[in-house]
């Protein structure tokens, strides 16, 4: 049981090891979803007539969705060409300069992201996930008293899937207990998300790794998703979460970027660093980048670990 006040701040890095893309992946997949196939690369079964219009749809299925979302093709070549030369190491920091986009960067975004979700290995047995769970997992009825939440940058729904599946596979009888059980751990998803599991809400719920399907799922997607500089500082997520942080004991950072914008909107700067309280992952940034991440937090003694989510999380307390 994580019996004391700990909060997850979780970066893309976090889901990483689930093959879910880091921001440049993410960008490299929404092109090569919207890369345009002629129709002569699919076959026509015998004997079936078809259109150059019919096999153009079948052949490029998610192009053939966003035409019925409303989506002008014109707009999605533009949009696939201008993101690919634009040298953004992000989907994110493309919209940022280009607000026109925004809807349509959303909805391939979300495309790609609900394949990851899809073909996710969150069952993977060496998982950091299933090691937080082992620290989570008490009896049924005890389950609320853990003291954790859960603070993430990103879209997917990964890790409150994941949770909740492996309570209602441990207790199969008590489906709607284990709904209850596992809402005590509280999800902000900072930026929104691909929208709220079945489980979660009866309303504008998304099921998880499923195909978008038409316009009632863009105007969805739009809603719930929020790029970077959409997002304000004083939204009520963000207010939540400086408020969890401060009463925490423990936060520890996995597989976060540390970016100064989302550092302070976050409010990390403004928290007290006591007792190395505030910990994180560094794996792959290099000690000048680290130095000048302390200096920004006015906290020359935070530790930042070389090391995997599941490492790291191994090596602190979590009782």
């Amino acid at each position: 049981m994580i019996s004391k006040p700990t909060v997850l701040v979780l970066g893309a890095g976090a889901s990483a090891p689930y093959n879910f893309p880091s921001g440049r992946e993410l960008l490299d997949g929404v092109v090569e979803a919207l890369r345009e196939k002629p129709p002569a690369a699919r076959a026509i079964r015998p004997g079936y007539a078809s259109t150059e219009e019919d096999l153009w749809n079948r052949t490029n299925g998610i192009l053939a969705l966003l035409r019925s979302m409303g989506f002008d093709l014109g707009h999605v070549r533009s949009f696939r060409t201008r993101l690919r030369d634009s040298g953004a190491y992000s989907v994110d920091a493309f919209l940022e300069h280009n607000a026109n986009d925004v809807a349509l960067g959303k909805v391939a975004t979300a495309h790609v992201l609900l394949k990851s979700e899809k073909f996710s290995g969150a069952q993977r047995v060496d998982g950091w996930y299933r090691y937080l769970w082992s620290q989570l997992m008490v009896r049924l009825d005890q389950f609320d008293k853990n003291r954790l939440s859960v603070v993430t940058y990103n879209y997917d729904r990964s890790i409150e899937h994941f949770l909740f599946g492996m309570m209602k596979s441990m207790f199969p009888s008590e489906e709607q207990v284990c709904k209850e059980k596992i809402s005590s751990i509280r999800f902000i998803h900072l930026h929104g998300s691909l929208g709220p599991l079945p489980w979660q809400s009866e309303h504008h719920a998304m099921d998880y790794g499923q195909d978008l399907v038409g316009a009632a799922d863009r105007a969805r997607i739009e809603q719930s998703m929020i790029v970077i500089h959409e997002g304000k500082d004083d939204s009520p997520e963000y207010n939540e979460a400086f408020e969890l942080m401060t009463a925490a004991e423990r936060i520890y950072c996995l597989g976060f970027g540390y970016g100064e914008t989302n550092m302070t909107r976050l409010a990390l700067n403004r928290l007290e660093w006591r007792n190395n309280r505030i910990c994180g992952t560094s794996k792959g940034l290099p000690e000048m980048r680290q130095n000048q991440i302390r200096g920004f937090l006015r906290a020359q003694s935070v530790q930042l670990w070389p090391r995997e989510c599941l490492d790291f999380l191994q090596e602190m307390p979590l009782d």
